[in-house]
């Protein structure tokens, strides 16, 4: 079976048709970033609070060095502050006077393959994986692009560090207390039916249709690799 897989069209890809990757194979590499704090109020005298009344840039845009951040107007004269930076405005906090940079580095980091597979063809951001079988179900909600090796409840049988690590929980529902525990164990996102207990910062899904769920968990596939822009997950081996 062929699965087709979206990734943002901006990466470098390091793979290639013909190919067989597995979770360890370099799949894109990408420039790092780093976030640097600017204190403009500080840098204008201007209260915190009325930043937003002397900015030049906002949320979102972005900034070359050189260009205008934010600018401070009285009788006599005019100050600017002008970056030293550059990269992408990720976030302005009124209560500090600060606006955060998102800066362009020269280190790139390296994404490993969150699936597994033989790659039957590359098409600018689209990756045809071909698997033994597999198994498509839409989904109700998911945080983002993930995959991996699964794991079921049943499978684990003294919930160590050894067999959760790594992984993707596949349970229909969840306690605080236990999802908790799954996370500092090492577990890499979640599949569920119900919402998480708790907020979190790995990736999870939620299976549209409580038959769908019941189907995949019984099948017990081995992997599964979610697709937010389609809003699906493939069950696979």
């Amino acid at each position: 079976m062929i699965l087709t897989i979206t990734l943002p069209s901006a990466q470098n890809l390091l793979i290639k048709k013909g190919q067989d990757v597995d979770f360890t194979t370099p799949l894109y590499s990408e420039q790092a970033g780093s976030t640097i704090k600017i204190a403009i109020a500080k840098r204008l005298s201007i209260p915190p609070h009325k930043i937003f009344q002397h900015l030049k840039k906002f949320v979102g845009d972005t900034v070359k060095k050189n260009d205008v951040l934010a600018e401070k107007k009285s009788l006599f004269s005019t100050r600017k502050y002008k970056s030293e930076f550059e990269g992408i405005i990720k976030e302005i906090d009124h209560g500090e006077g600060m606006l955060l940079l998102e800066a362009e580095t020269d280190v790139r980091v390296v994404h490993t393959c969150y699936f597994k597979g033989e790659v039957v063809d590359v098409e600018k951001n689209l990756i045809h994986l071909k698997v033994a079988k597999a198994k498509e179900y839409p989904l109700k909600d998911i945080t983002r692009d993930f995959g991996g090796e699964v794991i079921y409840p049943g499978q684990v049988h003294s919930v160590v560090e050894e067999e959760i690590s790594g992984k993707i929980v596949c349970v229909n529902h969840i306690r605080s207390f236990d999802q908790a525990k799954l996370e500092t164990l090492g577990a890499a996102g979640f599949v569920t039916i119900r919402a998480l207990a708790e907020e979190t910062d790995l990736p999870a899904c939620k299976i549209k249709d409580v038959a769908d769920f019941e189907a995949a968990f019984k099948a017990e596939y081995p992997a599964c690799v979610g697709d937010k822009k389609n809003s699906k997950i493939y069950f696979y081996q």
